[in-house]
Protein backbone atom coordinates (compact mmCIF):
# COMPACT_ATOMS: atom_id res chain seq x y z
CA UNK A 1 0.00 0.00 0.00
CA UNK A 2 1.45 3.36 -0.73
CA UNK A 3 0.30 6.75 0.80
CA UNK A 4 -1.43 9.58 -1.58
CA UNK A 5 -0.60 12.25 1.25
CA UNK A 6 2.49 14.12 0.44
CA UNK A 7 5.24 13.83 3.15
CA UNK A 8 5.32 16.77 5.37
CA UNK A 9 8.31 19.49 4.79
CA UNK A 10 11.14 19.54 7.44
CA UNK A 11 10.67 22.71 9.71
CA UNK A 12 13.31 25.18 9.61
CA UNK A 13 16.22 25.02 11.47
CA UNK A 14 17.20 28.47 11.44
CA UNK A 15 15.81 32.37 11.44
CA UNK A 16 16.02 33.70 8.04
CA UNK A 17 19.27 35.47 7.36
CA UNK A 18 17.85 39.06 6.97
CA UNK A 19 18.79 41.53 4.53
CA UNK A 20 22.31 41.92 4.13
CA UNK A 21 23.40 45.06 6.19
CA UNK A 22 21.73 43.87 9.21
CA UNK A 23 24.91 41.92 9.79
CA UNK A 24 26.86 44.49 9.48
CA UNK A 25 25.56 46.78 11.32
CA UNK A 26 25.74 44.54 14.12
CA UNK A 27 28.98 44.34 13.69
CA UNK A 28 29.55 47.63 13.02
CA UNK A 29 30.91 47.21 9.37
CA UNK A 30 30.20 49.74 6.11
CA UNK A 31 26.68 49.06 5.12
CA UNK A 32 25.68 48.82 1.41
CA UNK A 33 22.88 51.13 1.60
CA UNK A 34 23.52 53.61 4.14
CA UNK A 35 20.45 54.94 5.94
CA UNK A 36 21.56 56.52 9.24
CA UNK A 37 23.20 59.92 9.10
CA UNK A 38 26.40 58.06 10.44
CA UNK A 39 26.29 55.41 8.12
CA UNK A 40 26.13 57.84 5.30
CA UNK A 41 28.92 59.89 6.51
CA UNK A 42 31.20 57.02 6.49
CA UNK A 43 30.35 56.27 2.70
CA UNK A 44 31.25 59.32 1.59
CA UNK A 45 34.45 59.53 3.43
CA UNK A 46 35.38 55.69 1.99
CA UNK A 47 34.29 57.22 -1.52
CA UNK A 48 36.29 60.50 -1.06
CA UNK A 49 39.79 59.31 0.19
CA UNK A 50 41.83 60.10 -3.12
CA UNK A 51 42.06 64.31 -2.23
CA UNK A 52 41.29 65.35 -5.60
CA UNK A 53 38.05 63.64 -5.27
CA UNK A 54 37.71 65.11 -1.59
CA UNK A 55 38.26 68.39 -3.04
CA UNK A 56 36.04 68.61 -5.40
CA UNK A 57 33.07 67.31 -3.36
CA UNK A 58 34.20 70.01 -0.76
CA UNK A 59 33.79 72.61 -3.23
CA UNK A 60 30.55 71.38 -4.47
CA UNK A 61 28.91 71.25 -1.05
CA UNK A 62 30.44 74.83 -0.16
CA UNK A 63 28.54 76.01 -3.24
CA UNK A 64 25.02 75.28 -1.44
CA UNK A 65 24.03 77.86 1.14
CA UNK A 66 22.52 75.44 3.63
CA UNK A 67 25.58 73.80 4.14
CA UNK A 68 27.52 77.34 4.29
CA UNK A 69 25.05 78.22 7.22
CA UNK A 70 25.89 75.21 8.98
CA UNK A 71 29.63 75.49 9.36
CA UNK A 72 30.61 76.88 12.34
CA UNK A 73 32.44 80.02 12.48
CA UNK A 74 35.29 77.84 14.38
CA UNK A 75 35.75 75.32 11.53
CA UNK A 76 35.11 78.26 8.56
CA UNK A 77 38.41 79.75 10.48
CA UNK A 78 40.19 76.83 10.74
CA UNK A 79 39.73 76.08 6.82
CA UNK A 80 40.67 79.22 5.76
CA UNK A 81 44.30 79.43 8.15
CA UNK A 82 45.34 75.57 6.74
CA UNK A 83 44.34 76.88 3.75
CA UNK A 84 46.87 79.98 4.08
CA UNK A 85 49.51 78.20 5.65
CA UNK A 86 49.46 75.36 2.75
CA UNK A 87 47.97 72.50 4.24
CA UNK A 88 44.65 72.56 1.85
Amino acid sequence: MTSSSPRPSPRPTAKPAGRPDDASRRVRHQVENPVTPQEKISAIHTLAQDNHVAAAVTSDFLKRPEVTAEATAVDKARVVEECQTGLC
